[in-house]
This record gives C-alpha cells, structure tokens and sequence, in this order.
C-alpha cells in the first residue's frame, strides 16, 4: 500500500534523525496532508520521538504538579497541524498559513485545499524582540537599548513597528530607528520563505494567494503582515486579525 510505504519512509527518516532506537522510545508518525494513496502525489507526514527518560522525567513534573498526562505533543508539531488545517479547508484558489509563535513559524501552503509544502522555519517573535533589544544610536543622545518589556509594552500597544509611526514606549522614537534592528531576522525570514513558496506556488499563485496568520505573532498588529510583505506576499487575510484592526492598513518597509 502506497500509504504504508510512505509512512515506513517517514519512520526510517525519523529513526535516523533522532539517533535513539524507536521502537524503545516514545514517537509518532501521521499523516500531514490527508492525502488518500493511489492519487499520484507525494505524501507528506508530521513526526516526533523522545527518549523514554526525557519522558518519564517531563512527565514527574507534570504529575508532581497535580496534573495528568495525556500526551506531549511538541510545540513545532502543533504550529504546523495548526496551520494544515487552515489550508485544508480552503474552497479553492491558493492559500499559505503562516503560524508564528515564541521560537518557530510553521509554514503549509497549497491550491484548492490541497497542501504543497509544509515546512518549520526555527525562528519565531523571540528572535525579533532580541533584535530590537539591541543598541539604538540616535542623533542627539547617548546610546540606549530597550528592555524586553518596553518592547512587549510597544509591540502590544502599537504593533510591529513601521516607518513614521512612533514607539509609544520612549519618546521621540519611532519605527523608522527600530526597523533597522530588525531588518536582518525579517530579510532571514523571508529568503527561507521564498525559497520554500518557490517550488510550492508558481508566480501567478503567489500574488493572488489567501495569507492565513496563526499563532500567537499574528496576535501582534502587523508583524505578520511585515513577514508576508518581505517574502512577496499580498496582505494578512483581515477577517482573522484579533483585534478587530486590519493589519493590512499598515505596510511596513524595512
């Protein structure tokens, strides 16, 4: 069965890649796309392992705290099942979910509800907010940074930052300073995009696709839209912005 097959590739994949015997350990094999066997395209699967001790000791913890285990599931597997799911259930026409959390962005595009690509990109909102915690060098005043908090308070009040629209967190400050900190992870960024929508959605897709923003970055006005913009794409689908403001109204340039 061309399923199985699949799936036993996944596995040997899986069994190289952590380096711990499977069969001895606890791990996962499932199918990503839902594709059904036999329709002439490639099969696409999400997989996990972990040691039995990391498990066990993982698990102490949980149980110490009055909990109950059910099951681990890895925070990349999750971001990427999340993002699968937006695309499966697009009518038609090309479609890319970005989920973007803490330390990771999960990638999944494909055209009439039928994923293309799926990929994890190891980089997430953590990464921009080191950037902007980086020296600041402004005409008229001794070199400064900000901390994690002036930036959690500026990215929650205003959004990701944006040329002329101030910080809200120091005076005088605005996107037009913060954006160059930023400016190399957003261009990182978008070139593992790019090369991942290369050879997942031709040119014409690109530019009329739907972009879906998951995850808690999509929380944060406009940082999805300053991904998507950067890697080419049109603007953020609005009907799923959080709160209530269309993160296409602002277009950054970095």
């Amino acid at each position: 069965d061309a399923g199985e097959g699949g799936e036993l590739a996944a596995k040997l994949a899986l069994s190289e890649a952590a380096g711990f015997p499977l069969d001895d350990n606890p791990h996962d094999v499932a199918r990503l796309s839902g594709q059904s066997p036999g329709e002439g395209q490639q099969s696409m699967f999400v997989t996990a392992a972990e040691t039995e001790a990391a498990s066990r000791a993982l698990a102490a913890v949980v149980t110490g705290a009055g909990l109950r285990v059910e099951r681990f599931i890895p925070a990349q597997v999750m971001a990427l099942l999340d993002a699968s799911r937006a695309i499966t259930v697009q009518p038609s026409g090309s479609s890319v979910a970005l989920h973007i959390s803490d330390h990771v962005m999960a990638l999944v595009a494909g055209i009439d509800g039928r994923i293309s690509v799926a990929r994890l990109i190891m980089m997430g909102t953590e990464n921009f907010i080191s950037a902007m915690a980086r020296v600041i060098t402004v005409s008229g005043r001794e070199p400064f940074s900000l901390s994690k908090v002036q930036i959690l308070g500026m990215l929650q009040q205003t959004g990701f930052p944006a040329r002329g629209k101030p910080s809200g967190v120091v005076e005088g400050l605005s996107g037009d300073v913060i954006l160059p900190l930023v400016a190399p992870v957003l261009q990182r960024a978008a070139v593992e995009l790019k090369q991942s929508l290369r050879f997942a959605l031709a040119e014409k897709d690109r530019a009329g696709t739907t972009v879906i923003p998951l995850g808690s970055g999509s929380a944060i006005r406009g940082f999805a839209d300053a991904v998507a913009f950067q890697a080419g794409l049109p603007p953020c689908r609005a009907s799923d912005d959080v709160d209530g403001v269309s993160r296409s109204e602002e277009r950054p340039v970095a």
